[in-house]
């Protein structure tokens, strides 16, 4: 299980997005399970605004739950 620092340190910071959102995953308790639930509507909630970034953020959550799912 990913704590927030691990989100931050292995799916966040790859992502190279011109904003740190580091901060607002670390304070809202952001864990591996709570990322695999995460909604573009969620990041809005939090205060991600730049649409690419939401895109970005959204795509690599896509992703990660479609990669769990091939190795279950």
């Amino acid at each position: 299980q990913w704590t927030p620092q691990d989100v931050v340190n292995y799916w966040l910071k790859p992502l190279n997005l011109s904003k740190d959102y580091s901060e607002i995953i670390i304070s809202n308790e952001i864990d591996g399970e709570v990322l695999l639930a995460m909604t573009t509507s969620n990041w809005k909630e939090l205060g991600v605004s730049v649409f690419g970034h939401l895109t970005r953020l959204q795509q690599a959550v896509d992703k990660l739950c479609k990669s769990i799912q091939v190795e279950n």
